[in-house]
Order: structure tokens, then sequence, then C-alpha cells
């Protein structure tokens, strides 16, 4: 069904009848932790609220924050760094539907940035054997930690990029999140991971390497309409130019 069909009360309606699987994934923290400027805040959201309407018709069906209660947030200084909701759970999808394939094999997962921990939570909801996470804010650690205390997961308190491992040690799986906004300055450093783990893991991906080679391809077009004076061109690929 294309978006540009529905009205904003079809398309909510529209995403009432589809499939809630994704709520597996939210982490489900329902007390507020606060820590050196970090803070983890469980919210609700309105099905009609403003917001909910406005990411829908400015980003599409996949923008769709969801609703109702049982949403956690991650907060530095004030400032929203992730949540869980539906919207930034579709960004994980390479990784979710990787762990849903591999589901009866009782995969080992590695994840670079903790983060909310949401990632963590999707692969135990999978059946991972064992789960390692690498995390440089010990912070974070302490605030999201806890909440895997009695499941498979070790925490390394590390730099992704500086981490070692004893030799021989493998995993099925690895996701990299590390990066708190979409920039293909990121791609250097997806690079070097991709690298690094090359030879460890099955298979491995980066969270929203896709739109950062987007924004790439972008930035490129843009300066090459810069350069040659197009104006119609800039405008079209930015319009606030």
């Amino acid at each position: 069904m294309s978006d540009e069909l529905l009205t904003i009360e079809e398309a909510l309606d529209f995403q009432d009848r589809l499939p809630d699987t994704w709520k597996r994934y939210r982490v489900g923290i329902a007390e507020r932790r606060e820590q050196n400027g970090w803070t983890i805040e469980p919210f609700s959201i309105d099905r009609d609220c403003a917001a909910r309407k406005r990411y829908i018709l400015e980003g599409g069906l996949d923008r769709d924050c969801g609703w109702g209660d049982g949403f956690t947030m991650l907060k530095k200084n004030g400032v929203i760094w992730m949540s869980d909701t539906r919207a930034e759970i579709m960004e994980h999808s390479p990784f979710l539907n990787k762990l849903w394939w591999l589901e009866d094999a009782k995969p080992r997962v590695l994840i670079n940035g903790l983060g909310l921990g949401m990632a963590v939570r999707a692969a135990l909801v999978h059946g991972a054997e064992h789960v390692d996470v690498v995390e440089i804010d010990q912070d974070v650690i302490d605030l999201i930690g806890p909440t895997f205390a009695n499941d498979p997961v070790t925490i390394h308190h590390a730099d992704a990029f500086e981490v070692e491992w004893p030799e021989g040690t493998t995993w099925t799986l690895a996701w990299h999140d590390i990066w708190p906004a979409i920039d293909d300055d990121n791609l250097p450093g997806m690079a070097q991971l991709r690298a690094k783990y090359e030879s460890s893991v099955e298979w491995q991906d980066c969270w929203q390497e896709a739109g950062c080679r987007a924004m790439e391809a972008w930035r490129a077009e843009f300066q090459e309409a810069l350069a040659s004076g197009d104006l119609a061109r800039i405008k079209q690929l930015d319009p606030h130019f």
C-alpha cells in the first residue's frame, strides 16, 4: 500500500492492523535511572499524538514510532540518544532478520555499542547462546547492564576499535552500533570494524550503513551542483538552501 494514497487517519488505522512483533524487542525498563548526566526514562506514546502523525507524514509509514505504554528512552544531559520506539527498532532490521533466520542455531552474537540494550534484547529473544557487548562508557554499562544480569550476556568496558579478544574467539553475528546519528563521516569507522572482524564472524553489519552511504551520495551530488552553479538542482537537493 502506498503512503501517498492514505490520509493520516487511514495510515494510523492501517498500522493498527499490522503485527506488533517489534514490541518483543523493547527493553522494558519500568523505572527511571540516572547517573552522571545519563538518564533512562520510561514513557508512553498516545495513538493520535501530533508527533507521531508528523513522523508518518514526513517520513512515511516506516517512521511510525508506534504507540502505547512500555517504551524506554536513553538521554545524555537531557538530549535523547535513543529509544525503543517502532521506528528505531526497525532501523535494526538487517540484524533482526538475521537473528530470525538463525534462531534455531543458537548463535553467538557480538554487539559493539550497548546503548539502551535493544539489540541485546533482540539477540536474547531469538535464543542467542551468548552475547558479547563492547561499550566504551562505564556509566551506560552501570545503567543498562543490570537489566541483563541473569542472561548469557558479557559486557566488556572497552573501545570497539581497540578491544582485543583471545585467539580463536568467533561469533555467528556481529552488529556494530556505536554512532549517535546517520552521517557519511561514520563510513570509515564502519569499514574499520568490518575489517577488524572479517575473519572472526560469519555475518556482520552496521547500523544505518545504507543511510550513511545515501548521505555520502547526496553530498557528492550537492557539491557537484554547487561547483557547476546549477541552481535548479541545488534547490531540488536542498529546498532550504
